[in-house]
């Protein structure tokens, strides 16, 4: 099956070689004979950086990759030219989706520590407020008290302090 091959962004390296930061190429069909571009339909790699972002084509995880590795076991190996760039893409993608996965751990750690310590403050403005209003009913025993020493007193009645 042939698959017809473009750019992306407008390039025109086709297949650059693996040493050298290059755009991947993506593919118009899904030829599953050829897991380069089964690869290539969900991993971009940017120029510069050579960061890796995976695309909404469905779950994205170890999948694809696995499904690279068990291409090449069950045709004993990768033929041609392109077994280099094919070992060196296996390795590049399970490193930069350890990343990927890394930091989604990393912000989910985060997130879970930020819940917990809204909880505790929401907590202590909880407790803070109990003590506000408590304070406030005290206050307001104590003016009662105050005033009825203070009502006895205008009427001759003895008030111990």
């Amino acid at each position: 099956m042939e698959s017809s091959i473009r750019p992306l962004e407008g390039s025109t390296h086709l297949n650059p070689p693996a040493s050298r930061a290059g755009p991947i190429v993506i593919c118009d069909d899904m030829d599953t004979n050829n897991p380069f571009t089964s690869l290539a339909h969900a991993v971009l790699k940017e120029t510069k950086e050579r960061d890796v972002r995976f695309r909404e084509t469905g779950p994205v995880s170890t999948s694809i990759v696995d499904r690279l590795e068990s291409h090449k076991e069950h045709n004993g190996g990768y033929t041609g030219s392109t077994t280099n760039q094919y070992e060196d893409e296996c390795h590049r993608l399970r490193a930069s989706l350890s990343e990927v996965q890394n930091t989604i751990m990393k912000q989910k750690a985060e997130t879970e520590e930020m819940s917990t310590t809204i909880a505790e403050m929401e907590q202590h403005i909880r407790n803070l407020n109990a003590t506000v209003n408590n304070q406030k009913s005290n206050l307001k025993i104590r003016d009662a008290e105050l005033e009825a020493k203070a009502r006895l007193t205008l009427f001759g009645f003895p008030v111990s302090k």
